[in-house]
């Protein structure tokens, strides 16, 4: 019962930080780096950040993966612990399969705002009721018709709606590979800070097991 309540206690806990968290993440972010994704310099500007220590986007940055995979981790021990209970009474208990491994959310949530910016300039350039590319694409074919020139045929040639997933994706394409969104702020800047995360995760880990076995060890000792 005080397991199940300092639980409870610490999911209400992680997920007021995790609020405050990706909150300061995203005004950082607009803060540093305004701009992004529309060009390669805003790119270098986030990637600076989360390689920079002292930085206030790279800490909340750190602060946000951290509280993924600590929580994660968690999970994953609590979920292990109670499999292994409702087979601590078989005489062989198999192993869990590979999915069990697996974490219960597969979304970053730093990945989510850094798609927020660029979610927005899609739907300020394509969605947008005096600016979307989709209004004005509507209101050319619309006067087509009101004058009699966009009649049907098969030889017709493709709307402007009918481009409409060209341009989205050419406007992706500038901005993931042109822009180097993907590769600057994703390779090498999100992905390296995931990675020490989780390595000073393991690392904290096998330190605590060993002093749990030391201390196993100096009972022992003290029994002889």
């Amino acid at each position: 019962q005080f397991h199940r309540a300092l639980t409870n206690w610490y999911n209400t806990l992680h997920d007021s930080s995790l609020h405050i968290a990706v909150s300061s993440f995203s005004r950082q972010l607009r803060k540093c780096a305004p701009e992004f994704p529309s060009n390669e310099r805003s790119s270098s500007i986030i990637l600076h950040s989360f390689q920079d220590p002292s930085s206030e986007l790279g800490r909340v940055t750190r602060c946000l993966v951290e509280l993924q995979i600590v929580k994660d981790a968690l999970d994953l021990q609590c979920r292990l612990q109670n499999y292994l209970s409702r087979h601590s009474q078989m005489e062989s208990v198999t192993q869990p399969t590979p999915e069990f491994y697996r974490p219960l959310s597969w979304r970053w949530l730093v990945i989510d705002e850094l798609c927020r910016p660029l979610a927005e300039r899609l739907r300020f350039h394509f969605l947008e009721e005096q600016t979307g590319l989709v209004t004005v694409a509507n209101s050319t074919t619309q006067n087509e018709e009101r004058m009699g020139t966009g009649v049907a045929s098969p030889k017709q040639k493709p709307s402007n709606m009918d481009r409409f997933p060209e341009w989205l994706f050419r406007y992706l394409k500038e901005v993931v590979d042109n822009h180097k969104t993907h590769s600057i702020v994703m390779v090498q800047g999100l992905q390296p800070l995931v990675d020490s995360v989780m390595e000073s995760l393991i690392l904290e880990s096998s330190l605590v097991d060993n002093d749990f076995e030391l201390e196993d060890d100096v009972k022992y000792l003290g029994t002889e």
